[in-house]
């Protein structure tokens, strides 16, 4: 399964080289530390993760085409006998139908893996996952911005041992002004198992310049919820993307919050 993928990100590369003048790279590092308070007693873990995405249209624009490779690497061992090390691959493919001058139906597909290059350290029973995402996005465009919405029915494969599939219904409703302001709601529901899940997520954005700022807000339960925040910042110079942000997990729980610092860089060629 690996050579498959690796198989499939050179191909997807190799189209971009050929077919885009833009070849649409971008190679990126990040340096953050996994719950540096020690939060219901787990031990910090600093990680260094290399990155590489590849984005691209094709067809006059009606396909696109977006695949990225992380690989991290956690500096301590936490009692195991290796250091944790966690590959994950992510292809998404996306079809664009023009309705009109100003609306687009677009038809997603994503994928996406996680391979736990050392599962004794990071989780002894599950040495991989997969996610699916088909789903159907509808734009609208307007002099002042544009409204979107979007229908998902994630599904989600797990490397245990007769693990049963898990799915959801993600539905979201966003807008993105032309002056800079951007705001998209999640609404996520959890089908099956029978346990059903319930979140929420909230992502104000504003972009001025070569600044970009985020705060996504994450409410998550079935009975009892809590809520994870991470704000971020970005600052393009050129080519180069430098970002920093925070974690804020698990409040509003009975154990600590985990705080998840992390500053990359980003260069697009």
């Amino acid at each position: 399964m690996k050579r498959f993928l690796v198989l499939l990100t050179a191909l997807t590369l190799l189209t971009g080289f050929v077919f885009a003048e833009d070849i649409g790279l971008t190679a990126g590092l990040e340096f953050g530390v996994v719950n540096i308070g020690e939060g219901d007693g787990f031990e910090k873990q600093p990680y260094l993760m290399p990155n590489l995405v590849y984005e691209n249209a094709f067809l006059d624009e009606a396909l696109d085409v977006y695949a990225e490779l992380d690989y991290s690497f956690g500096f301590n061992k936490n009692g195991g006998d290796s250091f944790p090390m966690l590959l994950e691959f992510d292809l998404a493919l996306g079809y664009n139908l023009k309705l009109g001058s100003a609306s687009t139906l677009s038809f997603l597909l994503e994928d996406y893996w996680a391979f736990c290059l050392s599962p004794e350290v990071i989780e002894p029973d599950l040495p991989y996952f997969m996610e699916l995402y088909p789903g159907v996005k509808f734009n609208q465009g307007f002099d002042f911005g544009d409204i979107y919405a979007k229908l998902e029915f994630p599904l989600y494969f797990f490397g245990y041992k007769d693990a049963d599939l898990a799915c959801d219904i993600w539905f979201t409703a966003g807008f993105k002004s032309n002056v800079g302001f951007g705001i998209y709601i999640t609404e996520k529901f959890g089908i099956k198992p029978e346990a059903e899940h319930h979140a929420i997520r909230v992502v104000p954005s504003f972009e001025y310049g070569p600044i970009y700022a985020e705060l996504k807000t994450d409410l998550i339960g079935s009975d009892d919820f809590f809520l994870n925040l991470t704000p971020k910042v970005n600052y393009n110079f050129n080519a180069f993307n430098f970002y920093v942000k925070c974690e804020f997990d698990f409040i509003g729980t009975d154990g600590d919050i985990w705080i998840t610092p992390a500053l990359g860089a980003t260069f697009s060629f």
